[in-house]
């Protein structure tokens, strides 16, 4: 087994379609440093689950020692069940490929990581496809409101993925695991600290944990008597909204990436922009003008939506509040523009496995990039504006913090199968005070985004290419200073103004954390 097989392995595992030069480029980033770098800066869109791919492949390149010794056990860690169940599924899908390969390198790839797992005696009773049908691969997952996978504490040697919320994995890091009875806690505790590398998803997100992250990382090497033979924890920030001037080891996607069809297809096409002034935008407790215009751009993109043979053409409307979406999606299931009422799904809150169960159940497809052909409309709070697999016809959303917006827009024509994806932006027609507030949304923040998403159509390529374009330095300074420093509590505040990169405009831009502190907020988090 080669590095050169890597192609090869991972078409076997992704419908063989190959990497994106930048997923090469982590890799090669890996073996030669024989650590994981500390950013990955990619667009929504990028492939950046492709990271769990990389990391079966690299630490089967390395089991029979020839090269450095890896991280054995990854964990991806992302503030969304949703995308922790979507990571999840994608290792479990991996781990079953494993266990039963169809391909000679994933064969290959198996036979080694087996000699990992289990004893040298046992490797060939349990070797993939051999009788037992078991995976060499381990997988686990901690959130809320699932059971916590605890097998992957019996095999510390072996080739892991483990998927978690920020405050799951963080209590387990500090000894004091959600669900880990306490004589597992140092178990937990030092299996994560050593042997292990965490890729933080949505950094800004979940900015304390990367502190603490990189503390327990630091602190790992600076005991009197230092473990050896294992590396220490290896902290990896991955996000679309980078904050210049980050110093160590950095995996981008730049200008050069966009050669490639497939990549330059989703971060190109362009997701032109429409403002929508509406007369008493934010007044408390009265949806209902902003809730009949976001109902009415809703129903005339749908009557324009580009379908695809592999897409659905539905159209996501995301609001700021709960009562908001409700009378959006009432006045949406009132209307009948084909002679038959819109099928509109609202989503909002946290989503439990059953919420999933049975939305998959009615809508075959629905949190999937291919959607569902049963759904016009979905209208949704915060719950899918970070990290669910979406690929939406266009959107339409309330004005919200700069990052959410291109978060929202980030789902829209996600994989860039069709000529373009409108946006739509309802925003006050009345000026923005600092006592303004939509949802969790404070005025300052709200005056930020607005001045940035009005600014955006007179700019270069104006309502045209705003997706997935990586801007240079300049852009970034110009556009996005004032908000760099605003001061922000960690508790009920949402990021700062700054769009993600490969959503609106894809200016990387420094954004302000949310979560103060992983322990304080566990318990409103999960």
């Amino acid at each position: 087994m080669e590095r050169s097989d890597f192609a090869a392995f991972f078409a076997a595992l992704n419908g063989g379609c190959g990497p994106f030069r930048w997923q090469e480029r982590l890799l090669d980033a890996l073996l030669e440093n024989g650590r994981w770098p500390d950013q990955i800066a990619a667009p929504t869109g990028a492939g950046k689950t492709s990271a769990i791919d990389v990391h079966v492949f690299a630490v089967a390149l390395t089991a029979d020692g020839c090269g450095p010794r890896l991280p054995r056990r990854l964990a991806m860690v992302v503030d969304r069940r949703v995308l922790v169940d979507d990571q999840y599924q994608r290792a479990r899908v991996l781990a079953a490929e494993l266990a039963d390969p169809a391909h000679d390198v994933v064969a290959e790839a198996a036979t080694r990581l087996a000699g990992l797992r289990w004893p040298k005696g046992d490797a060939e009773d349990r070797h993939p496809g051999g009788g037992r049908g078991q995976s060499p691969l381990v997988t686990g997952r901690f959130r809320g409101g699932a059971l916590p996978a605890r097998s992957w504490r019996d095999h510390p040697g072996a080739c892991a993925v483990l998927c978690a919320t920020p405050d799951m994995w963080g209590s387990r890091l500090l000894f004091g695991g959600y669900g880990t009875p306490a004589l597992a806690a140092p178990r937990e505790a030092g299996l994560l600290a050593f042997d292990s590398a965490v890729v933080v998803d949505e950094a800004h997100l979940a900015g304390q944990l990367l502190v603490t992250a990189r503390q327990v990382a630091r602190l790992a090497t600076a005991a009197p008597e230092p473990v050896t033979g294992v590396p220490a924890l290896q902290v990896v920030e991955v996000t679309a909204t980078p904050a210049p001037g980050e110093s160590g080891v950095s995996v981008t996607v730049g200008h050069d990436d966009l050669a490639e069809p497939p990549l330059a297809d989703r971060l190109t096409r362009p997701k032109p922009v429409t403002l929508i002034p509406v007369p008493g935008w934010a007044a408390p407790g009265k949806p209902g003008k902003t809730a009949a215009a976001a109902a009415d751009a809703a129903e005339a993109m749908l009557a324009g939506a580009a379908g695809h043979d592999d897409a659905a053409r539905t159209v996501g409307c995301f609001v700021n509040t709960v009562p908001m979406a409700v009378a959006v999606a009432g006045m949406l299931r009132a209307r009948k523009p084909a002679g038959r009422p819109l099928r509109v799904v609202m989503i909002c809150g946290q989503i439990r496995p059953a919420d999933l169960a049975r939305l998959e159940e009615h809508y075959p497809g629905i949190l999937s990039p291919q959607g569902s052909p049963d759904v016009d409309v979905i209208v949704a709070t915060q719950s899918l504006e970070v990290g669910v697999d979406l690929d939406l016809a266009g959107i339409v959303t309330e004005l919200a913090a700069g990052s959410a917006l291109a978060q929202r827009a980030g789902r829209a024509n996600r994989r860039g199968l069709r000529p373009l994806a409108p946006v739509c932006v309802l925003i006050p027609a009345e000026p923005l005070t600092d006592r303004s507030r939509s949802g969790p949304y404070a005025g300052e923040e709200l005056t930020a985004a607005l001045e940035w998403i009005t600014r955006r159509p007179g700019r270069g390529p104006g309502t045209g290419p705003v997706a997935g374009r990586v801007a240079g330095r300049g852009d970034l300074d110009r556009d996005h200073h004032p908000g760099r420093h605003a001061d922000r509590s960690c508790r009920g505040r949402r990021p700062g103004p700054g769009p993600a990169a490969g959503a609106l405009g894809g200016i990387p831009c420094p954004v302000p954390d949310r979560l103060g502190c992983v322990r304080r907020a566990a318990h409103r988090r999960l």
